[in-house]
């Protein structure tokens, strides 16, 4: 295996496994465990036999803050209300319960990798041998520490989903999103569709840093604004600071997109950019939603681990760059050496091979690992309406009819394969 140092180290054989967080490619992992026994330490792939034989008893345990994940793909259809909660949730308790692990409800809330050591939220101190680690990122709020206003954030998702039905409850005459990303204007448009819907009068800005879909082509960007036209959202760009009533643009800042919570009007605009409201106009609004990227658990600092500003590093194994026996995926992990996009499509690409190398290390005295080399371009459907969506792929982008149920259907396959966990 391969690390940054250009030198190889050996693939680690683990007796028992840890598996915290409920992301996408833990899920494969589950059901590789509960559903293919027979296939313990074969790859579904690579046709290539198996030479080892299992070694010892193993020990599985499973840590996770919820009983069932919430599949972030249908986020827009369940605030429209065209799904349940029941429909976008998938039991990861059953899924570990068919896989013969122990299940345990909590919080990672401490870590210490070189004594192999968790601290969970339920007062546990666990030792691990082998630990896989999905838990995600985390919504940061501390820059709207002064703001009095309901305040949203979209992560973890089952606990945005229990904050907005309050907010339908309540309406307010007027909410921001924040985060001019994927998620954001996925948010922002399913908010809308709803008020539209129910014929409530909401007032809807986007803060959006420098540009609006900043990562996807100039052709979505101009889609995305034809929409945001049509649903009269005021788009407000540049940099933006939260108050106790809402934002106003800052007043100097080195880098565009960054909110800081200082309370302080802002009276020119930065580095040349605008605002549809005027650079020097505040921005009251009653509610607001953070839709901004993932940052680290506050844990990892401390962790021991190697990390970067994005996450622990890891190798093309998705194996800890300086603990062997550590495995991370999803928002968790950077790879500095073939980056990924943050985007829940390569999270589920890499689950069957990391659910692969995880079986190969807790089965096989020398396991036989296999790196995950992600795509070059992935397929997104970016849901704007309960009939509408944005396909895009590479370039290549698609506003049509029938982008909207392809969608539906990916989607609601992926709950489909996940949703009834079976045992042998």
């Amino acid at each position: 295996m391969e690390n940054l140092s250009g030198g190889m180290k050996p693939h680690p054989f683990i007796q028992h496994l840890d598996i915290v967080g409920a992301g996408h490619a833990h899920l494969f992992v589950l059901e590789r465990l509960a559903k293919h026994p027979e296939r313990l330490g074969s790859e579904p792939v690579v046709n290539e036999p198996v030479v080892n034989e299992p070694v010892g008893d193993k020990r599985v345990r499973v840590i996770a803050p919820e009983e069932h994940q919430y599949y972030s793909g249908m986020l827009p259809g369940l605030l429209m209300g065209l799904y349940s909660p029941e429909e976008c949730r998938i039991p990861v308790k059953r899924w570990a319960n068919a896989a013969g692990a122990t299940w345990i409800q909590a919080s990672l809330v401490g870590m210490n990798a070189d004594e192999r050591r968790l601290e969970l939220s339920n007062g546990q101190h666990l030792v691990f041998d082998g630990l896989s680690l999905a838990t995600g990122g985390e919504i940061d709020s501390t820059a709207f520490a002064h703001y009095q206003g309901r305040l949203l954030k979209v992560k973890p998702m089952e606990a945005f989903y229990q904050d907005w039905l309050k907010l339908q409850q309540q309406p307010p005459g007027s909410l921001a999103v924040v985060g001019g990303g994927a998620a954001g204007f996925e948010v922002l448009c399913a908010m809308a569709t709803y008020f539209i819907s129910q014929g409530i009068k909401v007032r809807l800005y986007w803060v959006v840093g420098s540009q609006v879909l900043a990562k996807f082509p100039q052709k979505v960007r101009n889609i995305a604004l034809q929409i945001m036209a049509g649903l009269k959202v005021e788009i407000l760009y540049g940099i933006y600071e939260a108050t106790s009533m809402g934002l106003v643009p800052s007043v100097m800042s080195a880098s565009v997109g960054v909110l800081r919570a200082t309370g302080v009007l802002g009276t020119k605009s930065v580095l040349g950019a605008k605002s549809v409201l005027g650079a020097s106009s505040p921005v009251e609004v009653e509610a607001m939603v953070l839709a901004t990227g993932a940052k680290r658990p506050h844990w990892l600092a401390k962790s021991g681990l190697q990390i970067n500003c994005e996450g622990i590093e890891v190798d093309s194994y998705h194996q800890s760059c300086s603990h062997r026996a550590i495995w991370a995926a999803g928002d968790l992990c950077s790879r500095p050496l073939t980056p990924l996009q943050a985007s829940g499509v390569y999270a589920v690409r890499l689950g069957p091979r990391l659910a692969y190398n995880l079986e190969q290390s807790l089965l096989f005295a020398t396991p036989k690992l296999l790196p995950y080399n992600p795509q070059g371009r992935c397929l997104y459907l970016l849901g704007c309406s309960h009939s509408d969506a944005i396909a895009v792929y590479g370039d290549w982008v698609m506003r049509h009819r029938l982008c909207w149920p392809l969608k539906r259907w990916i989607d609601q396959a992926f709950i489909r394969r996940f949703n009834v966990p079976t045992s042998s």
